[in-house]
């Protein structure tokens, strides 16, 4: 009787596994009022280009941004107010190998300490970022680094996804922009695999893994490249991700009327880490 039981309870353990490695969860994380998280990231962009004017271009921008987020409650009209707090904000960007930093020039105090408030949707995108004066000078590097951040949310699937599954996101909320590429550019195709739902500490974990493909014929610009992404379901947060993309093509700058369109070359590094 005792080996019966035994056995009749692993089975019931091993129900219990197996319905929840076959059951969908939310990807795509839900922000919590009242949650803090403190963030970090690090992107680097490197692009070099021939025919957008009399001589090669070369531009590379490297930023690494460090906040503390604290969510507030959503209002009626199901937006989220979040406040962040600066701790660390560091961008430097060439252009042919010449400084081309603007903070230096309106000589910018460091704006660590400054705060910043971001509206956000249910579904995670964002919307309107409010900035008080003394970060004006800041403005263009926080844009860079704070789109690069939360795109890798609204880069994730709305719909809950099961382990194992692959799918198609919507690439509006590509963090890259090409100089000299016109508006309308096609955007690669950006799927999404769940790989594993693993528990630390208590919480799940989704793991998953990121493929982008071009969608432009072989010759004409295209974006292709691999990332990993890990969300805390249970507290609604990203927690760690990586990315590596690379560009290469031509590309016909907007108003242009050279024979011979512009040929680009570059890549996009981030890399993504929140706590509690």
């Amino acid at each position: 009787m005792r080996t019966s039981a035994a056995f009749v309870a692993s089975l019931l353990v091993a129900g219990k596994i197996a319905a929840s490695a076959q059951t969908a969860v939310p990807v795509r994380p839900v922000a919590t009022a009242g949650r803090t998280i403190h963030v970090t990231t690090t992107q680097d962009l490197s692009i070099s280009a021939t025919g957008l004017g009399p001589g090669p271009i070369a531009v590379q921008s490297s930023g690494t941004l460090a906040f503390t987020q604290i969510n507030k409650a959503f209002n009626d009209q199901g937006q989220m107010d979040a406040e962040i707090t600066i701790e660390k904000l560091e961008m430097t960007q060439t252009l042919n190998g010449a400084s081309q930093d603007p903070r230096k020039a309106a000589n910018a105090g460091d704006p660590a300490g400054q705060k910043l408030v971001a509206t956000f949707d249910r579904t995670g995108k964002l919307g309107n970022v409010s900035a008080p004066k003394e970060l004006e000078a800041h403005s263009a590097a926080l844009r860079q680094l704070l789109g690069g951040a939360y795109a890798l949310v609204i880069g994730l699937p709305e719909m809950p996804m099961m382990v194992g599954e692959t799918r198609t996101v919507d690439t509006s909320g590509l963090p890259l922009s090409l100089p000299g590429v016109a508006a309308g550019t096609s955007l690669p195709k950006i799927s999404v695999t769940l790989r594993a739902v693993d528990r630390v500490n208590g919480d799940r974990i989704a793991r998953l893994t990121q493929n982008v493909e071009p969608t432009e014929p072989a010759g004409q610009l295209t974006i292709n490249g691999t990332g990993t992404i890990e969300v805390n379901i249970d507290k609604g947060f990203v927690t760690s991700s990586e990315m590596n993309w690379n560009v290469a093509g031509a590309v016909r700058a907007p108003g242009a009327n050279a024979a011979q369109p512009a040929r680009v070359q570059g890549t996009f590094k981030l890399a993504f880490n929140a706590t509690e």
